[in-house]
């Protein structure tokens, strides 16, 4: 076996990894280390759960946005989120019937509030809350429907994440130009897997295989090149000094959801942050289906629960 055959792979591998590192050294690289500041009491910005979400995940949405944004359209009085008593049988009514809360989503009194398109989408669509005034939609009879038909109840989900990538966000998290080298990195990725093909014919190199998990690896990499601007890189800090704030408050964790109406935007903050687990419970079937036939790495329940 010749040199040439084990050489040439070699060669293309090094000039395309060391040009792919090259460009996370240099637009990589974040602005400055995140500051970390004391936790402060109140939100460092009037920002809505979802630009929170986008912030603290780097451009990405996970269903505690979705439910922290339902939790919004409560405190808003968009919608109403109502609790009530309801008999549950307990092997099929043999032993009895238990009493649990269902919970209710009805229209408040703004529900003619000016909407964006993601939040119409989430009431009308997702919560599935029709244009009659007295119009009511149980939440476990939805979560019964989504069950059923998992991959229809996520496409719903992704769709309304669609919808909030188009609407504008109050910062840019990413630097335009370390963007542009993320999407070349992309494409040098995908070039470099189909090359093994002529090197293996013209070489005989049976080591050209090896360029396939180079290219895939350099486009799953590929978002490591993003870099976040200085404000994102400061207003993270910010927001996570917030978070341990919330952290801190022994109540949080057990405040049922329909407490947004007295806690308001901590409430909001604290579901949008993972922290207030009684709040999300609700949503919890809803959302883990969801996560179940999503191809995120953000597998449940930790996407419910932890952003840190």
């Amino acid at each position: 076996m010749s040199v040439i055959t084990w050489l040439a792979p070699l060669l293309v591998s090094v000039g395309a990894g060391g040009y792919w590192l090259w460009l996370y050294l240099r637009y990589g690289q974040e602005p400055g280390p995140d500051p970390c500041p004391a936790p402060v009491s109140t939100p460092p910005y009037d920002w809505a759960p979802v630009h929170v979400g986008y912030l603290y995940t780097r451009g990405e949405l996970l269903p505690r946005d979705m439910i922290a944004t339902i939790a919004d359209l409560a405190w808003r009085a968009v919608i109403s989120l109502d609790a009530e008593p309801v008999s549950v049988l307990t092997a099929g009514g043999i032993l009895g019937a238990d009493q649990e809360y269902g919970y209710f989503v009805s229209h408040g009194s703004a529900r003619r509030e000016p909407l964006t398109n993601s939040e119409r989408y989430l009431v009308e669509q997702v919560l599935t809350l029709g244009p009659e005034r007295d119009a009511r939609v149980s939440l476990t009879d939805l979560m019964i429907q989504v069950a059923r038909h998992g991959a229809a109840g996520y496409g719903r989900f992704d769709e309304w994440r669609r919808l909030c990538a188009a609407e504008p966000q109050p910062i840019p998290i990413y630097d335009e130009l370390s963007l542009r080298m993320s999407r070349r990195a992309i494409i040098l990725g995908v070039l470099l897997m189909p090359a093994c093909y002529p090197l293996a014919v013209l070489f005989r190199s049976p080591y050209s295989i090896g360029l396939v998990a180079l290219g895939a690896a350099m486009v799953s990499g590929s978002k490591a090149i993003r870099r976040r601007t200085q404000e994102a890189v400061n207003a993270f800090g910010r927001w996570r000094a917030y978070r341990a704030h919330l952290a801190g408050l022994p109540d949080l964790p057990n405040l049922p959801i329909q407490s947004i109406i007295l806690k308001g935007r901590p409430l909001i903050y604290a579901i949008a942050f993972g922290i207030a687990r009684a709040a999300i419970e609700p949503f919890r079937l809803l959302c883990s289906d969801w996560e179940t036939v999503s191809s995120s790495a953000n597998a449940y329940p930790s996407a419910l629960t932890n952003r840190d």
